[in-house]
């Protein structure tokens, strides 16, 4: 198998349908197997989509609910596929996304990643960027929605399921990835759309899960966090007594100094 889709589902059932008709509209000369974790469900149109999906012929994996981290990590393990993708159950995949960056990781990339286009509540393209390693370590850009080797995930030992909150899982994997060496690809066109809905997670530096979060994977690769904060730090000190130098050159009349 070329690839595994690995999709957790929590009480998402109403929208797991557009997601794996989304997946059959790809068009790819690559095998792909589709593997669903149930995480512990608890509504009657997930439940029941389950079983549809089982009759179907979906592999399904149940388990009970373990969060994002153990739903993959779960996931990937039944799964055969060299290169692994990760897909929410509420996404939707891009038609061309899969032949293009698996192109790239046969060039020798780990990783790629692309942008995402917003839909439901919301409609915008975001433009992801450059893979940048002082940018990552101050909070998570790339999504989880990208293909990476299976390699990747067996020299990480998986996704961290030891963080204190649910939301983050992703950052740490890309960290660790990082730091295991792997190789970033940013394909600057749309992978995949992103469902915008009141209940969406999006947790941002401001959220109280993220600080928590953001703490235990400071504690976690101290060292390498300590080098970006004593990097950054000389570099605001060096700006705060530039910038008062040149206030100083400006009142005394020297401005070519």
């Amino acid at each position: 198998m070329d690839i595994s889709i690995v999709i957790p589902c929590y009480n998402q059932g109403q929208y797991l349908q557009e997601t794996l008709d989304s997946i059959a509209g790809v068009t790819t000369s690559y095998s792909i197997e589709v593997i669903v974790v149930n995480d512990g469900s608890t509504d009657e149109v997930s439940i029941q989509k389950m079983i549809e999906l089982e009759a179907a012929g979906y592999t399904i994996i149940h388990q009970p609910n373990q969060g994002l981290a153990a739903a993959r990590n779960n996931g990937i393990v039944a799964s055969t596929g060299k290169y692994i993708l990760p897909l929410d159950s509420d996404n939707k995949l891009h038609t061309n996304a899969l032949t293009k960056a698996i192109s790239l990781l046969e060039q020798g990339y780990d990783i790629v990643y692309g942008n995402k286009q917003y839909f439901g509540q919301g409609e915008k393209l975001i433009r992801v960027g450059h893979f940048n390693w002082d940018r990552l370590l101050r909070g998570n850009y790339i999504d989880a929605c990208a293909v990476y080797k299976r390699s990747v995930w067996e020299n990480v030992n998986g996704y961290d399921g030891n963080m204190p909150a649910m939301g983050n899982e992703d950052w740490a994997f890309w960290i660790s990835a990082k730091l295991a060496g792997a190789q970033f690809f940013y394909m600057d066109e749309v992978c995949f759309y992103y469902r915008i809905t009141e209940q969406s997670m999006r947790l941002n530096t401001t959220n109280p899960a993220f600080e928590l979060n953001k703490q235990y994977l400071i504690k976690k690769h101290a060292d390498y966090f300590y080098t970006f904060y004593e990097s950054n730090y000389r570099k605001l000190n060096y700006l705060k007594n530039h910038r008062i130098k040149a206030a100083v050159n400006l009142l005394l009349g020297r401005l070519g100094v």
